[in-house]
């Protein structure tokens, strides 16, 4: 015997069934369910683009940067906009944006409160941790209609690394650049003098801790081409490899040599071992004579 079911709301029980269990939801618990369903099954709101967001923001660690997410669109025809931020690592995603608690607690705050399209968020007390990928997510409601959809950004890799800096090495022979960063994928370290670039020393990563990396990559400098008038200027940028450089540091090479006038000919010095040298024949002959 096959089992029949008759559509909810169908029969009149159905719908004194309905009726019952929504009076029972007041106030916030209503609230609650229409939002719900407005995120569960959104319509098209006229004149809604697209959320606009940069692939790619870089931050030193300690300070702060900007996350940016523009909703692109006719405001006249917006009510009101909600905006999410979550981030994704290993494929899951958690939000953090409004969240009330976790490690972006007090961090995360909109650069621009309470404008309509503008939903970029300023991150601060940066760690290498942050190194995620940030997706800003916007809620739209249509002042018409009063329907809502929902428009999702393709979200901003944020790196997060430390100071950069150089030193010489291998007895002055070598130049050595470091850095600290979140993750390696996509970036590297170059070296250049002037507007050129240098070939150097493939490049070494080591992984210092669960979130950060230190990348060293060495230069060898023939120092014997320095001239005695201008030093040599090497920097050594980090930079990725599709939004350019991201941060860099300049070193310049001081002068091997002395000065040229420190290589004069020392003509006293040779006037007086030519003197000595004579001196020392002539009494050898004195000598002789006097036998």
């Amino acid at each position: 015997m096959a089992l029949q079911v008759e559509p909810y709301g169908a029969g009149q029980a159905g719908t004194d069934d309905g009726a019952r269990y929504w009076r029972l939801l007041e106030g916030t618990k209503r609230s609650l369910c229409l939002l719900v369903f407005v995120l569960l099954f959104p319509e098209p709101v006229p004149g809604m683009k697209e959320v606009v967001q940069p692939p790619f923001v870089a931050g030193i660690r300690g300070g702060s940067v900007n996350l940016t997410c523009c909703l692109q669109g006719d405001e006249g025809k917006i009510l009101r906009t909600n905006v999410y931020w979550y981030f994704t690592t290993n494929n899951e995603n958690e939000l953090i944006y409004l969240t009330p608690e976790g490690w972006h607690k007090d961090r995360l705050t909109l650069t621009k409160s309470g404008h309509i399209t503008d939903k970029s968020i300023q991150v601060s007390g940066l760690g290498f941790n942050d190194t995620r990928l940030y997706i800003c997510k916007v809620s739209v409601i249509d002042k018409d209609t009063f329907n809502s959809s929902t428009v999702t950004g393709n979200g901003t890799q944020l790196l997060v690394h430390g100071p950069m800096s150089i030193g010489k090495v291998d007895n002055d022979t070598s130049l050595m650049c470091q850095v600290e960063a979140g993750m390696v994928q996509d970036i590297e370290i170059v070296w250049k003098e002037g507007d050129t670039h240098i070939p150097a020393e493939t490049m070494t990563v080591v992984q210092t801790d669960l979130t950060a990396y230190l990348l060293t990559r060495r230069l060898k400098v023939n120092l014997s081409t320095v001239n005695h008038v201008n030093a040599r200027t090497f920097t050594c940028l980090l930079q990725h490899r599709t939004e350019g450089y991201i941060t860099h540091y300049t070193m310049a090479v001081p002068e091997r040599f002395l000065p040229m006038h420190d290589f004069e000919e020392p003509i006293l010095l040779y006037v007086l071992l030519f003197m000595n040298r004579l001196l020392i024949l002539i009494m050898v002959l004195v000598i002789f004579k006097v036998k």
